[in-house]
């Protein structure tokens, strides 16, 4: 599953860091909030938590990688002509 690694190393080193969900074939939906919070190894994962917990998997167990979309940044806003 190296498409697995390449899509997690990828998104864990993009420039400016977004978070990013992590799906499992088990249903369980990982999120990782900084990139130092995941360790990446030839072909397994450990993602240290927020509550302290430690999730460990390999990329066979991962079904797909998201990227958090990006925070709109609206449209500028306009001023009304003046009477």
């Amino acid at each position: 599953m190296k498409e697995i690694t390449k899509a997690i190393r990828v998104a864990r080193n993009a420039s400016p860091f977004r978070l990013f969900f992590i799906e499992l074939k088990s249903g369980t939906a990982l999120v990782v909030i900084h990139p130092e919070s995941i360790a990446i190894g030839k072909d397994d994962f450990a993602l240290f938590q927020p509550d302290g917990e430690i999730a460990i998997f390999d990329a066979d167990s991962v079904s797909q990688v998201r990227l958090h979309p990006p925070a709109s940044r609206g449209k500028p806003a306009t001023r009304s002509p003046r009477s």
